[in-house]
């Protein structure tokens, strides 16, 4: 009877035309975000490519993730280039997008059209899934045949998801065979391993929106009602949870301003450099500039670790309140697996910070012979897979547990459905 009742679903969607529809829209979609941010990604790339400093050159600077064109997050703030001296770090502007129309419209990634596109689909193909039964008088046969409301929720669902996914995996295959010949996408082994692990992500995310939208169908009799419950809590789900969470995070973490950080450092330098020339006044001989700038230095790592702390601790309070939404849960979790996250340029930041410790005596030495030294490259570390999966495990489980409600309120609210 499951069976029965879920293949109904998807000869339903076939039939009407939704199922190919959707195929078509996915496609394109899909096929359009790729091109656009393949084409942005060459032109950061080309501007890495002029910025990479040579072997003379104490800077630091990432070149841009090839795993940004699926989902960009802060890869654009990971491009920076992080100069250093005696005095400190300078960081240079973000590499921003050669995109103009990025800053008035959203970024067409594909992490932004799973998370806000194919959630509203999600919702509109389930919204009606029960009510819209009962309005069509199926519902009443369907229980006067013999079939269980058990049986009926498991088999609508099943049908429905089936009609929803299947044409978004199948545009969604398509694109990643036709990635490299059409776009000239390379990809490495890791990188086909994350992309993979981030579709398997949107797919569940995907599902639990369903699961959603088929619970409002069955808290609801009439389905214009339930259109605008359905689009209330794609809203809210999407969009307002997640900015509420950041807005609050920030109420809850305090973080100092930059301004405070910066004359914080600009007093430690001022200071360090007072007394080094009063020591030189005094008759001392010896590196007392070198001494000072290292007594710099220590003083503003601790200022840096101040820094770092406030920060995660607000990345952690963030993380906690968005995770109250499955949008805020996928976002987070798939931005780490891409490396593109704010994880992942936290730990950009830290790399930078032992970069500078190991090349600082270089740095030293440079200035004092006024000659030009070779340092060692920079390389940013990155977290494996594994790793990412084991820390992002509480916004899998949100997701995960957030789906099950949803089905708890489809079995409960069927079970007491007046099918008249």
């Amino acid at each position: 009877m499951i069976w029965t009742i879920a293949r109904r679903e998807i000869s339903e969607a076939l039939f009407t035309g939704r199922a190919l529809l959707l195929f078509v829209i996915a496609l394109a979609l899909l096929g359009t975000g790729l091109y656009v941010m393949d084409r942005d990604y060459d032109a950061r790339r080309a501007n890495y490519d002029v910025i990479r400093p040579d072997p003379t050159q104490p800077i630091a600077v990432a070149p841009p993730s090839p795993l940004s064109v699926f989902a960009r997050g802060l890869d654009d703030a990971m491009g920076r280039s992080f100069e250093v001296s005696v005095i400190g770090i300078d960081i240079g502007g973000s590499q921003a997008s050669a995109n103009p129309l990025f800053g008035l419209f959203p970024t067409p990634d594909w992490l932004y059209l799973f998370r806000v596109v194919f959630a509203l689909v999600a919702f509109l193909f389930g919204f009606d899934l029960i009510c819209g039964d009962k309005e069509r008088g199926t519902l009443k046969l369907m229980v006067s045949s013999g079939a269980s409301r058990g049986a009926i929720a498991v088999g609508k669902w099943l049908g429905g998801w089936l009609a929803f996914l299947t044409p978004i995996a199948l545009a969604t295959a398509l694109w990643l065979v036709l990635a490299r010949p059409v776009f000239g996408i390379a990809l490495r082994g890791d990188d086909w391993a994350r992309i993979l692990a981030f579709l398997a992500l949107a797919a569940v995310y995907l599902s639990v929106c369903y699961a959603i939208a088929v619970a409002i169908s069955a808290l609801f009799h009439r389905s214009g009602t339930a259109l605008v419950a359905a689009l209330f809590t794609w809203v809210v789900v999407v969009f307002v949870i997640p900015s509420f969470g950041v807005l609050a995070a920030r109420q809850i973490a305090h973080v100092r301003p930059l301004a405070l950080v910066t004359a914080e450092r600009s007093r430690i330098f001022g200071s360090e450099m007072m007394r080094a020339y009063e020591e030189r006044r005094a008759g001392r001989t010896g590196p007392v500039f070198q001494e000072h700038w290292a007594e710099m230095h220590r003083r503003g790592e601790q200022v840096s670790d101040r820094v770092a702390g406030e920060l995660g601790a607000l990345a952690r309070t963030s993380a906690s309140l968005v995770r109250l939404s499955p949008a805020g849960a996928f976002d987070g979790l798939a931005t780490r697996m891409l490396g593109t996250s704010v994880v992942d340029e936290a730990r950009l930041k830290r790399d930078v910070r032992r970069y500078t410790g190991a090349i600082l005596p270089l740095v030293f030495e440079s200035r004092n012979a006024g000659a030009e030294v070779e340092y060692p490259a920079f390389t940013e570390s990155r977290a494996t897979l594994g790793r990412v999966l084991a820390d992002g495990r509480a916004d899998l489980a949100a997701i995960v547990v957030i789906g099950a409600l949803a089905t708890l309120v489809l079995f409960v609210a069927l079970n007491r459905y007046d099918i008249r």
